[in-house]
């Protein structure tokens, strides 16, 4: 994916949902293979970026999963994941954009009141931002939840050579996610074979028959 020209970024970040999923989102993401060198890159990048402003940030998802169990990047994974809380996102949400873009970055922001989320782009990579809402003893999104204790402690790790906050303790956190079989990698047919369904947000026994609807699927293939 070549490098956007200013007037590119600001035009792919500013358009319509509709035009987006219709023109770039197919150009910039290959959904085969991935440039590992290039996300190394990138990642290196918005670490820099991140830190620069008075927001704090998670390494979370299937990239935390991978810094813990592979010490590098899934290699099918699409994105690389970070969560905020949302007390800190809504002051720095407006900096933080202008210094994407200012970057180079492709930024398309759903401004929701409750879930806000940043998708960055850059030749051909996507780092995706949460904002993570307080609700009781969890933190949300719409799809999922987390404990809200396991962000209330200072863990890090170092990965590519750069320190980043994780949700403590980080096995746990991942057993939540993932289940107690997080170290065993699995290419699957859809998320949803990954996730624990403790973590899910939704009709438990919907997401339930749709998870063994999809492993059945793939023993038969």
């Amino acid at each position: 994916m070549p490098i956007l020209s200013k007037k590119q970024v600001l035009e792919y970040s500013e358009m319509s949902k509709s035009d987006w999923h219709n023109t770039y989102s197919e150009m910039c993401i290959n959904y085969d293979i991935y440039d590992m060198q290039c996300r190394e890159r990138i990642l290196i990048e918005v670490h820099r970026i991140f830190n620069s402003v008075e927001m704090r940030f998670w390494l979370t998802g299937g990239s935390l999963l991978g810094a813990v169990r592979n010490s590098d990047f899934i290699a099918w994974d699409d994105d690389v994941d970070f969560d905020t809380l949302l007390e800190d996102f809504s002051s720095i949400k407006f900096i933080l954009k202008e210094k994407m873009m200012n970057a180079g970055f492709v930024v398309r922001f759903t401004d929701d009141k409750n879930f806000p989320k940043f998708s960055f782009y850059k030749e051909g990579q996507k780092i995706a931002l949460g904002a993570l809402k307080k609700d009781g003893a969890w933190r949300i999104r719409p799809a999922y939840q987390y404990p809200d204790k396991m962000f209330q402690l200072n863990e890090t790790i170092m990965f590519k050579g750069l320190n980043f906050n994780v949700p403590t303790p980080k096995e746990e956190f991942l057993e939540h996610v993932y289940g107690k079989n997080w170290m065993e990698p699995i290419k699957a047919l859809n998320d949803i074979e990954f996730y624990n369904i403790k973590s899910l947000r939704g009709n438990r026994l919907k997401l339930l028959i749709k998870k063994t609807l999809f492993k059945i699927r793939r023993f038969f293939l």
